[in-house]
């Protein structure tokens, strides 16, 4: 009898100290890796163009495929124009930032675009972010959170098929 009390009363204990997966949400929480397997490909794959453009062809051939017989200078700025986008990923991503707070408001910050929705859980868990200038359902957004802890958030959207997942910490106190 004594060892199913305590079992009993460890049981509420330790639901008692979790906390719900809205408290959890409640904060800022910093933008700190992306994951796109589509995305990431595709800049592989242009990386492997930059590399081996023109590389085994003459420059009439050149001039033909690509209009230019100059390669090397075709490919110094695609190279650029290739690094600029994982730049701008990068600034992205540093500059996303996620408040949800307790009254089912949340702010966004995306670079320099600053905005605001509603945040609720549907019937399923995932997290609703609500337009409310929209009055359809193109005006939200459902996502799934993949992991949800006291250091991590990792959210998942899937649009047309394809699955990002973007990773947040708890914005740092300075």
């Amino acid at each position: 009898m004594k060892k199913t009390i305590a079992i009993f009363c460890s049981v509420v204990l330790l639901a008692a100290c979790q906390h719900s997966k809205r408290d959890m949400l409640i904060g800022s929480w910093q933008a700190v890796s992306i994951d796109n397997p589509q995305m990431d490909a595709l800049m592989t794959q242009g990386q492997i163009f930059i590399d081996t453009v023109g590389k085994h062809t003459d420059a009439a051939t050149n001039a033909s495929l690509y209009g230019v017989t100059n390669i090397d200078s075709m490919r110094h700025v695609l190279q650029l124009q290739l690094d600029s986008v994982k730049k701008m990923r990068r600034v992205s991503l540093a500059s996303t930032m996620f408040t949800f707070r307790k009254n089912g408001m949340a702010m966004f910050t995306f670079g320099t675009f600053k905005d605001s929705t509603k945040w609720y859980f549907d019937d399923g868990g995932s997290l609703m972010l609500d337009d409310l200038k929209e009055k359809d359902a193109a005006g939200k957004i459902k996502l799934q959170i993949a992991t949800l802890t006291d250091t991590l958030l990792k959210l998942q959207l899937t649009e047309d098929g394809v699955t990002s997942s973007v990773s947040f910490h708890p914005e740092s106190k300075k």
